[in-house]
């Protein structure tokens, strides 16, 4: 196994650091302690940060499973770059309600949770059970 999964794994913890701090001062701004009080810029904040978890912990999950079935070290660490940009771009779309920077950040997404399914597949089929 290599470490290019621990490396973004940090990279992603980093960056829900930065949402949540992002969303408590949006709270802190806006007087809301709970839920959202009907304001925008804290749903948009509160969405960017769960939005960010709800995907990220399952992606880590799927490379750590890859790399434990024998992925390539350079497979890792392109579709982990693919989904930091995803990410960063859904993000960047929640707070400046830019609707093509979410679509690229979904498809981003999308396209490494696709990636990693097929990948992890042909891993569990072709090498994991010996049936090359």
């Amino acid at each position: 196994m290599t470490s290019i999964t621990v490396l973004f794994t940090i990279i992603f913890l980093t960056f829900y650091l930065f949402l949540s701090f992002k969303t408590i001062s949006v709270r802190k701004k806006s007087q809301v302690a709970f839920g959202t009080g009907g304001n925008e810029e804290l749903l948009r904040a509160t969405r960017a940060h769960s939005n960010f978890y709800e995907y990220t912990v399952f992606f880590i999950l799927s490379c750590i499973l890859a790399e434990y079935l024998g992925a390539e070290w350079v497979y890792i660490l392109i579709v982990n770059t693919l989904f930091l940009f995803g990410r960063i771009f859904h993000a960047i779309s929640m707070y400046k309600n830019i609707l093509r920077y979410r679509q690229i950040g979904m498809l981003l997404t999308f396209g490494c949770y696709i990636a990693n399914i097929s990948y992890m597949t042909y891993l569990y089929f072709f090498f994991f059970l010996g049936l090359e």
